[in-house]
């Protein structure tokens, strides 16, 4: 039915005088006077062209996702910059050493990274030192980290 209603759209209705009749008439009316109106298709140049809101949009998203991946990528640069301005001590291969980094790992990617280790074994330190190394110990800067393994040195060999 609605195919068959479809392709006869044009043709004038059997309604006779009813509604259905005088709609198809105005109808009928109304798309002769817009066709007569309409103005010829003009041609427009190149530079004529004006971008649409859709094409604004597109231009303005991929700025934002530009600007938030820079951002985010100068974030990570920069956190990496500071883990490498830390300082602690810690345990490495059984014996103390002194860490430049974070204790943390990021995947497989290390935050820290052996600076010097020392020939003492962690084995002849008080348990409760021991512990400590385990967790690591926080430095300010090398000279820190040298003067806190001086110490544990001391505890090792005073006992």
């Amino acid at each position: 039915m609605v195919g068959a209603a479809a392709q006869d759209r044009n043709r004038p209705s059997r309604g006779g005088k009813g509604a259905a009749a005088r709609a198809a008439e105005h109808s009928a009316a109304t798309r002769a006077r817009n066709a007569s109106t309409t103005p010829p298709p003009t041609s427009f140049a190149e530079d004529d062209i004006v971008p649409t809101r859709s094409v604004w949009r597109r231009v303005l998203l991929a700025l934002v996702v530009v600007v938030v991946l820079a951002a985010v990528a100068v974030a990570g640069w920069l956190g990496y910059r500071w883990t490498q301005d830390q300082y602690y001590v810690g345990v490495d291969n059984g014996r103390i050493a002194v860490f430049r980094g974070i204790p943390q790992t990021v995947g497989p990617i290390s935050l820290s990274e052996v600076v010097e280790t020392t020939g003492t074994p962690v084995a002849d330190l008080p348990g409760f030192v021991q512990d400590r190394l385990a967790a690591t110990i926080p430095a300010d800067n090398l000279a820190d980290a040298r003067q806190r393994v001086a110490d544990l040195k001391d505890q090792a060999d005073g006992l």
